[in-house]
């Protein structure tokens, strides 16, 4: 089911950039639905990483610099 669920975000993602770059619709909304997409896909990251390596204190992208997928 995590799988699956990564899968959607990484297609609605990718659906967010093509329409961006396409230019159609509210850009600014498009950008901020984008990026709290890719906040998503960050934080299930992190999570596996934290739980496969029992490295518990999950690092953000904005605090290591990173403004984004």
């Amino acid at each position: 089911m995590i799988l699956y669920q990564l899968a959607k975000w990484m297609e609605e993602r990718d659906l967010l950039q093509r329409t961006i770059r396409q230019g159609e619709g509210d850009t600014r909304l498009l950008l901020q639905q984008k990026e709290q997409v890719e906040a998503q896909l960050l934080a299930q990251a992190n999570i596996w990483l934290a739980a496969s390596t029992g490295f518990h204190e999950i690092i953000s992208g904005e605090e290591r610099g990173q403004s984004g997928l």
